[in-house]
């Protein structure tokens, strides 16, 4: 019966781990199609907008259509499973990248702007990459993997950058062939996912679902979005203004992209020792950690405007994105009971990229009309008030340990 019971348990371990390289892989995918897109979308909104200040809007309405649609992926996934709300969200990814390749070759401004909510609603289905590796790994092996799928994002780095660089070249009116190879890509995630066996739907719920007001009033939960939304947004606020701040600094496409390989690079490298930071330090100590990359590329943006600059500068951007979202992402999976699951992560993803959405469309009027230099500055204040809300709460928690 033991030697039965060891047999079963070693046959969940290894489909989970094959679960999580399946997940680990799609990510791949969807962060490469997602480095592609950033590293034009600025410059394609440039090249579209009679009012140059509005460049970075079709960035803002993808972080708004993935707010907007959080509840109704959390939702379908729930009724549906996970595998057919993925698959069903690649689809619409390779619709809207088509959609905005179409757009850049005619010169639609508007019509960009709706392929661009197509794109968010794509993103807000593969965002749920992490929590179903929650649910797919034991729980002693939670931090590490959300980390290793998060690690997926590697192989988005390394071959990310050459292939912007390829796919610029396939048809040159405002960055076309980019958009092309991102809806290939999608289509390529669709039958990566076909091969994996994530659970169709979720056992039902045993217990009463609380409010979304009694999720949003735990400690825990308000935490874990506060250091997400301003890990993601602060990061997606430098990182976007990039390459039309290195344009105007006279780089080229291509330095641009090889910058922003680095700072994704950056983003998911430490993915491998992020779950173990967690697990021995904390998720508190962890955030610590990265608001202080964050702090010190702010530091090395303000020092000049050298290419090396925006390099170190992005690549500590991202590796301080990393330790805030796994971190925020392992808070989270403390702060709610399985049947809150979906609707708890609905609302951390609409509150998170609402954050996100407003912080790119303030990216753009900041740079057209204050310049670089502010656009760093005005991450420095929410970032040092998130490391004041962490190490308090940090402080809290041990002194109730000790009285208890």
């Amino acid at each position: 019966m033991e030697s039965s019971n060891a047999v079963q348990d070693t046959t969940v371990q290894v489909t989970a781990r094959n679960d999580l390289i399946l997940l680990s892989l799609a990510l791949a995918l969807s962060q490469t199609g997602v480095m592609l897109y950033l590293t034009v979308a600025a410059l394609t909104g440039f090249g579209l907008a009679d009012n140059k200040s509005l460049a970075t809007l079709p960035l803002a309405l993808q972080f708004v259509s993935m707010a907007a649609g959080a509840f109704v992926v959390a939702l379908a996934m729930r009724r549906y499973g996970r595998r057919p709300v993925f698959l069903l969200g690649q689809l619409i990814g390779a619709l809207s990248a088509l959609l905005a390749a179409v757009c850049a070759l005619q010169g639609s401004f508007t019509g960009f702007c709706f392929a661009t909510l197509g794109l968010g609603i794509h993103n807000a289905t593969w965002q749920h990459y992490r929590f179903a590796a929650i649910e797919q790994a034991p729980p002693v092996w939670r931090s590490r993997a959300i980390g290793l799928v998060l690690s997926g994002g590697i192989l988005a780095a390394l071959v990310g950058g050459p292939l912007a660089n390829w796919s610029q070249g396939l048809l040159l009116k405002l960055y076309a062939g980019t958009y092309l190879t991102i809806a290939a890509l999608c289509l390529l995630t669709a039958l990566l996912l076909l091969k994996s066996r994530l659970r169709l739907r979720r056992p039902p719920a045993r217990g009463t679902q609380r409010s979304l007001r009694q999720i949003a009033a735990q400690p825990g939960f308000a935490l874990a979005v506060w250091v997400g939304a301003i890990g993601f947004a602060a990061m997606a606020f430098i990182m976007n203004s990039t390459p039309l701040a290195m344009r105007l600094c006279g780089f080229a496409s291509s330095d641009s992209n090889w910058v922003i390989q680095l700072h994704t690079l950056g983003m998911f490298a430490p993915s491998f020792v992020t779950g173990r930071l967690v697990r021995r330090f904390g998720s508190r100590s962890t955030a610590a950690l990265g608001i202080a990359c964050f702090l010190v590329a702010v530091s090395i943006n303000l020092a000049g405007v050298d290419k090396l600059n925006f390099a170190a500068a992005l690549l500590l951007l991202g590796v301080g994105w990393n330790l805030m979202f796994v971190s925020a992402t392992d808070m989270l999976a403390d702060s709610y009971r399985p049947e809150d699951a979906e609707r708890a992560q609905a609302l951390n993803d609409t509150l998170l990229f609402s954050v996100v959405a407003g912080s790119n469309l303030l990216a753009g009027f900041l740079l057209e009309l204050h310049g670089w230099q502010w656009v760093n500055l005005m991450v420095v204040g929410p970032l040092l008030l998130t490391l004041a809300y962490v190490l308090r709460r940090r402080e809290r928690v041990v002194v109730l340990g000790e009285g208890g």
